[in-house]
């Protein structure tokens, strides 16, 4: 059985989009892709220019087709001045991370006609750099395939190229939009084919085959459970409950004993009645009082040891990993000073944290353990920001705040990359980023001024 797969349409909406399909023949070929998928198949519409935007996330073909339908076709538009394709993919990237299926493959098909172009040769050049340094490195780690799109031939092939081949997608060149729908069919079908029943089949095969060796090893391991004793216990139960049956039936020879009662409901005579001629029968008669056998006793211990101890220790190591913070040791140590002090704390420490900021900032997924940083302000969102520890430093995400974030006075709805002594507005609070430790040597920060 083929495995499902979450796929990400990328889509460039530049302003030199619509010279090259003045048509739109894009929307018809993105709402055609849409629900011609199997149902096992998760898809989600994002479009890139100026800024990324994420239109529709990760959902069923069903529910993406209406959304498609309904609104997010119109805002192919092709209305947007420049073409950052890295922010397209970092938000691809984050969604996959966020909202992506563990069982599912993960996918973005990129479409573009043109460079990474933000509008300043310099930054456009950092982006760049960054798109194949950084976020193709991520999406091999995270096993994100690209299935690259050079529209026109003014498209950026060495950089789809690089993108496809580093992760294990592929790579296609369309110069005319009436070729568009072909060439999303030919990936379809390559996506299908690919996620057959082959290698991923077999471990999950392979994880049932050696769970049902652990059961088997577990229960060879005590000798008083064996398919034999199993079968004898059975028949011997059995001719038991058979004879039982059998004397129950057969009436007795001798006479009934009627037995007297002191109104104690222990079926003894009353204690005016015992008399050295007339003793308790059963005062030193163990049989009517027989003790547990040993047997059952050594039973129910190898139970408890076996059985009910490691499956308590083990729920109770999950609760305890899951109210730990999930801190990577590596991390250079990092500060959050917080000027207004209305988290309740001058600083905040975020080293090696996934510190999520806002009035109800939750978790998405438990088992990301992150820092909640709770600012109850009304100008902050539920989810204002995150900030968060990556391979190449700390980062700020703006979580498509109302009231946005901003870096040193400078808007940021984009990714940033924070630098120690960077001043942080969330919405109209005020922060300050420090690094105790820099890997070179900064300015003197100063606070509070």
């Amino acid at each position: 059985m083929a495995l499902p797969a979450d796929i990400i349409l990328t889509i460039d909406n530049s302003g030199s989009m619509k010279k090259n399909d003045p048509l739109f023949l894009t929307r018809d070929t993105v709402a055609s892709f849409i629900a011609g998928l199997d149902q096992q198949h998760h898809a989600g519409l994002l479009l890139f220019g100026t800024q990324a935007r994420l239109i529709n996330g990760l959902a069923s073909p069903l529910n993406l087709t209406r959304a498609v339908k309904d609104t997010a076709l119109t805002k192919i538009d092709y209305r947007d001045q420049w073409t950052d394709t890295a922010a397209a993919l970092e938000m691809a990237l984050y969604e996959h991370k966020m909202n992506g299926r563990p069982e599912a493959e993960s996918i973005i098909i990129l479409l573009t006609d043109g460079i990474v172009d933000t509008g300043n040769q310099e930054d456009s050049k950092r982006r760049r750099e960054w798109i194949i340094g950084g976020l193709a490195q991520q999406a091999k780690q995270a096993g994100v395939r690209i299935f690259g799109i050079a529209f026109t031939q003014a498209a950026d092939f060495e950089l789809l190229q690089l993108l496809a081949q580093g992760t294990g997608g592929d790579y296609y060149r369309i110069l005319a939009a009436t070729d568009m729908e072909a060439v999303f069919g030919k990936i379809k079908t390559q996506i299908s084919a690919s996620i057959g029943a082959g290698q991923p089949a077999v471990e999950l095969e392979d994880s049932f085959d050696a769970l049902a060796e652990f059961a088997i090893d577990f229960a060879d391991t005590d000798p008083s459970v064996t398919p034999e004793a199993g079968d004898a216990n059975q028949a011997s139960g059995a001719t038991a409950s058979q004879s039982s049956n059998l004397a129950i039936a057969e009436p007795s020879s001798a006479p009934a004993e009627i037995p007297v009662f002191s109104g104690r409901g222990n079926g003894r005579a009353s204690d005016n009645e015992l008399t050295e001629t007339n003793p308790d029968p059963r005062e030193n008669n163990p049989a009517d009082n027989p003790p547990l056998p040993a047997q059952a006793n050594t039973g129910m211990a190898v139970y408890l040891i076996w059985f009910v101890v490691p499956i308590l220790l083990i729920l109770g190591g999950v609760w305890y990993w899951s109210r730990t913070i999930k801190i990577d040791r590596h991390a250079p140590e990092a500060l959050l000073h917080d000027l207004d002090k209305i988290s309740g704390a001058a600083t905040v420490d975020v080293t090696g944290r996934q510190t999520r900021i806002g009035r109800v900032p939750g978790a998405s997924h438990w088992w990301d353990r992150p820092q909640l940083l709770v600012l109850n302000n009304v100008g902050i969102s539920r989810l204002h920001a995150i900030i968060e520890y990556r391979e190449d430093g700390y980062w700020l995400v703006d979580q498509n705040s109302k009231n946005g974030c901003m870096v040193n006075h400078e808007r940021s709805r984009l990714p940033r990359r924070l630098q120690s002594g960077d001043k942080l507005h969330i919405a109209k609070l005020e922060f300050i980023f420090e690094l105790p430790h820099p890997d070179e040597p900064d300015e003197t920060v100063l606070f509070g001024q």
